[in-house]
């Protein structure tokens, strides 16, 4: 991702289900890098320096066995132990690439090249290997989601990955492939 600045708490990613039941990825909230998940109380975060402006940068979260990772540039920025909650238990039904569960917070102000969603934690290897531009293996190159969980993405411009707020397309519906730049798909079902 490429991060233009400006406002605090712009997303990179927001899947939930509106302001207590979430987990996203802000570049800076005007202080720290951050991932954060809720489900109702608390929520529980891994954070770590804010990323730079206006340089492409790799940025991954992984969250598996009670861990969170946060990982720039293929190396690990900051670890939390004590994450107990899950993505499968917030079941999103607002996916959001760019926007937020929170109404005031700002667009995305940048570009987004690639973004992998896995449904198992991706190892320090894997990032490392996604960073350098290898992609990591996968036994299966299916995902299956539910009708509740459904991702809106914004169509950029032609030849950019830029969020813009006048476009939005409707939500993923159905068997859908998403390609990236080396043309392998993951079939959406």
């Amino acid at each position: 991702m490429n991060w233009g600045g400006g406002g605090n708490w712009q997303r990179i990613f927001d899947f939930g289900n509106g302001t207590n039941s979430y987990m996203f990825l802000t570049p800076s909230n005007g202080s720290v890098f951050r991932f954060g998940i809720r489900n109702g109380g608390s929520e529980q975060r891994v954070e770590t320096a804010p990323l730079p402006v206006g340089r492409w940068t790799h940025v991954a979260v992984t969250l598996g066995g009670g861990v969170a990772r946060l990982y720039v540039n293929g190396s690990q920025a900051a670890v939390n132990a004590a994450v107990t909650i899950t993505p499968g238990s917030i079941s999103p039904a607002r996916s959001f690439l760019g926007d937020s569960q929170f109404s005031a917070d700002p667009l995305f102000k940048g570009m987004l090249d690639e973004v992998l969603i896995s449904d198992v934690p991706l190892s320090p290897s894997q990032v490392a290997g996604l960073a350098a531009n290898r992609p990591p293996e996968f036994a299966n190159q299916s995902i299956t989601t539910t009708t509740a969980s459904r991702f809106r993405l914004r169509q950029p411009p032609a030849g950019t990955a830029r969020c813009r707020p006048h476009r939005r397309l409707p939500p993923v519906r159905g068997r859908r492939a998403f390609r990236d730049s080396s043309r392998r798909g993951v079939s959406i079902v």
